[in-house]
């Protein structure tokens, strides 16, 4: 599945990922691909996302989480 990491000014990262783990407001989600639709909140600390067979951890700030598709997409503030 695809990642996108974007701010209002750049694009963070944009990668494909095998798995995505992070902290939403509602608590700990685990991100697979196909995975169903989903519209949520991050909290701020770090997520774990797995490229490659090799997870490594990301910075995560407080944020907008959208998936669809196949495709993750997570809006930073700043």
């Amino acid at each position: 599945m695809i990642l996108n990491i974007l701010s209002p000014d750049q694009t963070i990262l944009s990668t494909e990922v095998e798995e995505i783990i992070l902290d939403t407001v509602e608590g700990q989600l685990g991100i697979l691909d196909r995975h169903a639709p989903v519209l949520g909140y991050l909290k701020a600390g770090k997520m774990k996302i797995k490229i490659k067979g090799a997870w490594q951890d990301v910075p995560c700030n407080p944020g907008v989480l959208e998936v669809q598709n196949s495709k993750v997409t997570i809006l930073f503030d700043s």
